[in-house]
């Protein structure tokens, strides 16, 4: 039980949207590549994993990081943690963490 509170807890630090009824999945690595949309906003980011695959991702509106913060990431070699749902082809990040 407490694993589970554990977990319920987690999840409602950030607001799902409308993604809580559909399977999200999430990876971990270090920033490859950033692209904006606007100040606020990613476009793409692309991360490395420890295994050496690159995940690419966009969004559909603001991550709690601006595009500024993930390239910091990417300068410092420091990973990060995306949380997406797969919408065909494309993943659609939507939470991020450090």
């Amino acid at each position: 039980m407490l694993v589970t509170l554990a977990g319920v807890l987690a999840v409602g630090c950030w607001e799902l949207d409308d993604y809580s009824t559909v399977k999200t999945d999430w990876k971990s690595g270090r920033v490859v590549d950033v692209v904006e949309r606007n100040r606020d906003e990613v476009e793409w980011l692309s991360i490395r994993t420890v295994e050496g695959e690159v995940w690419r991702f966009t969004s559909e509106g603001p991550l709690p990081f601006l595009p500024a913060h993930f390239r910091q990431h990417q300068v410092l070699g420091q990973t990060v943690k995306i949380f997406y749902i797969t919408k065909g082809e494309i993943l659609v990040a939507i939470h991020a963490t450090d």
